[in-house]
């Protein structure tokens, strides 16, 4: 029986494989960004279409996990669906042959950044940001699971990832100023003070964002909502005895 046991098949952890092809999804395209300059677009294209499309798949497989097991979460993704949306029609315009190779190489940054950027704005004005999807994901499970019911955790949670958002909003904004300037830069024949430019700008502003500005702006809001939460407690438990 010992050696029956020994010898059996492991199962399956259904979770941990969605997680490593979700991470494999999500880097796919940054190796295809790379490729968009120096081979067809159309074939990358498609390909950058294929794997948002996948994307959206796994993460319709794991929100159906997590909501199996009682923990919150959010479909679609709106980054997954904004790439996805982008892509196809570039793509579209592309097969249609109303948008050159050449224009596409030029101007597919500006169009994707500036379409993340009105996204960004977008859930703000919805009073739905989009980095909940993502931050419900990352929290523990036993952090996550109960969280609405709690109204100070929700409130503090809330003011965090608004706050997170219009950090994404900002960024991807410049995002959109950078490969706009850059575009036009090698459009007029500044090939390679465009590369520099746009590689050395997309550069400088994700790691300012990731390494320097998001640790603070949680930190910042976190406090602020702890802060606003005190207050609050403060006053009513002053109000009975005023009365």
């Amino acid at each position: 029986m010992a050696v029956e046991t020994e010898n059996a098949p492991h199962p399956v952890d259904t979770g941990r494989v969605l997680g490593v092809c979700k991470m494999s999804v999500d880097l796919a395209p940054s190796i295809l960004f790379i490729l968009l300059n120096w081979v067809n677009a159309i074939p990358i294209c498609a390909s950058i279409v294929c794997v948002a499309s996948i994307a959206i798949v796994i993460d319709f497989l794991v929100v159906r996990r997590r909501r199996v097991a009682g923990l919150p979460a959010a479909f679609p993704k709106p980054v997954s669906v904004t790439f996805l949306s982008v892509f196809a029609v570039l793509l579209g315009l592309l097969c249609a042959g109303n948008l050159s190779q050449e224009e596409f190489k030029v101007w597919w940054g500006a169009a994707l950044c500036g379409s993340l950027c009105l996204m960004a704005l977008g859930s703000l004005i919805v009073g739905s940001p989009f980095v909940y999807a993502d931050a419900i994901e990352l929290m523990p499970p036993e952090k996550s699971q109960g969280l609405e019911e709690n109204p100070a955790d929700w409130a503090c949670f809330q003011m965090v990832i608004t706050a997170v958002t219009k950090l994404w909003a900002g960024s991807f904004f410049l995002l959109t100023c950078v490969t706009l300037v850059a575009g036009f830069l090698k459009k007029y024949g500044h090939e390679v003070v465009s590369t520099i430019f746009g590689v050395a700008g997309t550069i400088i502003i994700i790691t300012l964002t990731f390494m320097c500005l998001l640790p603070k702006v949680i930190s910042n809001a976190g406090a602020a909502s702890f802060s606003a939460s005190t207050a609050a407690n403060s006053t009513e438990e002053t109000s009975p005895a005023e009365v």
